[in-house]
């Protein structure tokens, strides 16, 4: 990450305009792969970019506020992602929102501790905002598994994928699928994961709970 980009973002004044908001947005998005949950949090902002919008007006509203002051913060708090190490065991937390996907892969430092290698963010389609929840997790898995399957592929160790959602723990096991699912089931039965239950509140993809990432 270039840090004269990053020192840009983290004094850049609040946008009054569509012009300023969209010259933020755009440095910003550039480093997303950076910064854990980001679909989630900018989502208040770029709202403000469609049309027939009053995007003047709309930039007052506390939510833009806190977004903005979000982002602010997790550019210049947000742990530097270590380097993919093929010798360790791989973590990933998942979690939709509802508004996005989020993912993060983790592996441990030098110290042992759990630490980020790398973030996923994805936009839900207005089609996919109207799954189920648990689809919509399930969807962030399979995003996650394409994307880094150079990565999660031919583990000897599976690949833990931590959800807050219970039920995906019997999921590869179910006899009963929708036809989506049964294609997602196949795609996945390349790899060598188990999926466990973790609390929202200790799911660093929870875009409630990222910022315990940094602390």
């Amino acid at each position: 990450m270039d840090l004269a980009k990053v020192k840009t973002i983290a004094d850049w004044p609040y946008p009054q305009t569509l012009p300023a908001l969209q010259g933020f947005l755009g440095l910003s998005n550039f480093y997303r792969h950076f910064i854990p949950c980001y679909s989630d949090i900018v989502a208040p902002l770029t709202a403000l970019t469609g049309k027939n919008v009053d995007t003047h007006g709309k930039l007052k509203d506390t939510t833009c506020v806190k977004a903005f002051t979000e982002l602010h913060n997790l550019f210049t708090s947000a742990p530097f992602p270590l380097h993919f190490d093929f010798a360790k065991p791989r973590m990933i937390h998942v979690d939709s929102s509802g508004v996005a996907l989020s993912a993060i892969l983790l592996q441990t430092d030098s110290s042992g501790k759990l630490w980020p290698v790398a973030y996923i963010s994805l936009k839900l389609t207005p089609a996919e905002c109207k799954w189920q929840v648990h689809n919509q997790e399930l969807g962030a898995i399979i995003a996650t598994f394409l994307k880094w399957c150079s990565w999660l592929a031919g583990t000897l160790v599976p690949v833990a994928v931590m959800s807050n959602h219970a039920n995906l723990q019997y999921f590869m096991t179910s006899k009963v699928l929708m036809p989506r699912q049964a294609h997602w089931a196949s795609l996945l039965s390349m790899y060598n994961f188990e999926i466990l239950h973790t609390p929202g509140k200790t799911n660093p993809a929870d875009p409630a709970s990222c910022g315990q990432l940094h602390k």
